[in-house]
């Protein structure tokens, strides 16, 4: 993945304006028509923004940040707490409750193989619409996949659609807290 980042990936607009290398201009000037937005003639002043004092970690806790911290290390642990449990526990419940082996395993793999859509789908609603409901969709539908799949964990064909539809909501969940915690990170509430 690294060589093709280095191949495909364009430089930052941060870097190309700050320390303007070679060609600086013509790069900006690509960044900026995929970004679809005017080409400059001429690369702008770049004026660097101050950095506060203090630590990094003490920035998350200042103004109205601090209540905003708590509660997504709060959702963080929630969150990974249920992903861990479905990620880990979901094949040995199922083999427990009469499931092959072969089936409690295949279902892992489809809660894995769900994560993959899970990402692409969060990603598709974060750029349509905020975050924040994209996250509470994906929150709602998950408990209700879970319920569903207790319910029916019995039909073996249901409960692997099932399994597949749970980790691409709690793997989607997943990214988008993740999408969040960065743009919270960055200010960006």
């Amino acid at each position: 993945m690294f060589i093709f980042a280095l191949w495909l990936l364009p430089e930052s607009l941060d870097y190309l304006l700050a320390k303007k290398p070679v060609r600086a201009l013509e790069n900006t000037n690509m960044i900026l028509q995929c970004m679809k937005l005017k080409h400059l003639h001429v690369l702008p002043e770049y004026a660097q923004v101050e950095q506060q004092k203090g630590s990094d970690v003490a920035k998350l806790f200042r103004g109205h940040q601090g209540f905003q911290t708590l509660c997504l290390w709060f959702a963080f642990f929630l969150v990974m707490f249920g992903f861990y449990f479905v990620m880990s526990w979901t094949p040995k419940i199922l083999i427990a409750i009469g499931m092959s082996p072969d089936q409690g395993v295949s279902t892992g793999i489809l809660i894995s193989i769900g994560g993959i859509f899970g990402v692409a789908i969060i990603g598709l609603l974060a750029s349509r619409i905020k975050i924040f409901y994209a996250l509470s969709l994906f929150l709602g539908l998950t408990a209700l996949c879970i319920f569903l799949f207790v319910t029916v964990s019995s039909q073996v064909s249901i409960a692997l659609l099932v399994g597949l539809l749970l980790g691409t909501l709690i793997n989607g969940f997943v990214a988008g807290l993740l999408f969040n915690l960065t743009d919270h990170l960055r200010g960006r509430d």
